[in-house]
């Protein structure tokens, strides 16, 4: 049996938090609003998102018939741009779009099969397709690297369905073709089935998590490594999966007993932020239980140290207490449903569905707090895409 039939499968896990720290990390809603009426509420699932300077643009993982919407910011003010199926753009109506960047004027899209160079005039009006590249290596991770665009793909292919598992490219705006692969070792990438984001970039550089030991590795446009974090806090485990036969999955029911294993036995890196030369975030799960742990790593005298450290609830739970001020879940950080992407200081951003505002409650109760309010928007058709910005504190306790 191939993976081709769940290619880039995403199971959603459950996570917990340890460790204390006298500097304590703590989330902050910013802003929360509603920003345009969905009508198709059938095909909300997934939105990508991408930021350049004061620009942000999404679009939603599978287009809406003979139209895609692409959905923009810029410094305030909102627009829609919509893209007409024709015999030259047919494709990118057609396959699902798994990862996007905006660079300048170009907008880049990442199908299952196809790596599509858009072009966007300069007020912003009108968008149309201008190149396309077979995505032969099965990229599903862009960001922008320097001049040009990272690309990337993590996933346990069975040998039938892709020659590489874990390969890097450079997409050359200028030339537009890839002029730069590698391909990289594939440790811990029986876990891609599950939520990851073990790539970020920052300028020229890019930085590459492992998952099951707490290593950092910084390396340069041409994929020379530079610099590294380091720290003993994860005990690698693997023997784990060797013991359960689960080194190399085969079947369906082997990535649920994965699923199982990984719950209860693993602490893990799931997702890493570059945010500067200087500043690095690191979302883990920790084992057995439904928290997740945000670290923050700052570079100093040329030597990364941990600033902080957070703790955090995998949703809203029972009975909490909740403010903007200190929303005590980082649901957004770790859900792979819609993009959250870095833009400035500490803050974040996800373009989300559908809208609502943000919980305030002495006593959460999912139902009333959560479900209702939801069902009722669905109800009056007031199905709103919201924007929501998250900024990180550390708290000094000493």
């Amino acid at each position: 049996m191939t993976l081709g039939s769940f290619k880039f499968l995403l199971v959603t896990l459950i996570l917990s938090p340890v460790y204390s720290f006298s500097q304590e990390i703590q989330l902050n809603i910013v802003n929360n609003e509603a920003f345009s009426n969905v009508e198709k509420t059938e095909e909300m699932f997934g939105i990508r998102l991408s930021v350049y300077n004061d620009t942000r643009i999404a679009t939603k993982s599978i287009s809406d018939g003979n139209t895609r919407i692409f959905y923009l910011s810029n410094l305030m003010t909102y627009k829609t741009i919509y893209l007409i199926k024709n015999r030259t753009n047919k494709l990118l109506f057609e396959e699902r779009i798994a990862s996007i960047t905006l660079i300048k004027n170009n907008l880049i899209m990442l199908g299952n099969n196809t790596i599509f160079i858009l072009e966007i005039n300069e007020d912003f009006s009108k968008i149309k397709l201008v190149h396309k590249i077979e995505n032969r290596d099965n990229y599903n991770f862009s960001k922008i690297l320097g001049d040009n665009v990272f690309l990337s793909i993590f996933y346990d292919f069975h040998p039938l369905d892709a020659e590489n598992k874990h390969a890097w490219g450079v997409l050359d705006l200028n030339k537009m073709e890839i002029t730069r692969k590698k391909v990289m070792p594939d440790d811990d990438i029986v876990f891609s089935y599950f939520v990851n984001q073990l790539y970020s970039t920052h300028n020229n550089k890019i930085a590459f998590s492992h998952s099951t030991e707490y290593k950092i590795d910084f390396y340069d446009e041409f994929f020379n490594k530079i610099d590294s974090i380091v720290s003993n806090e994860i005990n690698p485990t693997s023997n784990y999966l060797e013991e359960e036969r689960l080194t190399q999955i085969t079947s369906k029911q082997q990535i649920y007993k994965l699923k199982q294993i990984d719950d209860s036995l693993y602490t893990r890196i799931r997702k890493i932020y570059f945010c500067s030369d200087s500043v690095l975030y690191v979302l883990l799960k920790i084992k057995n239980s439904n928290n997740l742990r945000l670290d923050k790593w700052v570079k100093s005298a040329n030597k990364w140290k941990k600033r902080g450290t957070g703790s955090f609830t995998l949703w809203f739970e029972e009975g909490h207490e909740y403010s903007k001020n200190n929303i005590s879940t980082a649901s957004d950080f770790y859900q792979n449903v819609f993009d959250l992407i870095y833009v400035t200081g500490d803050t974040f951003e996800v373009w989300y569905y559908p809208y609502i505002p943000t919980i305030e409650t002495n006593n959460f109760n999912a139902q009333k707090d959560y479900y209702t309010p939801q069902n009722e928007s669905i109800l009056k058709k007031e199905n709103y895409i919201g924007i929501k910005q998250i900024s990180i504190s550390i708290l000094d306790n000493n």
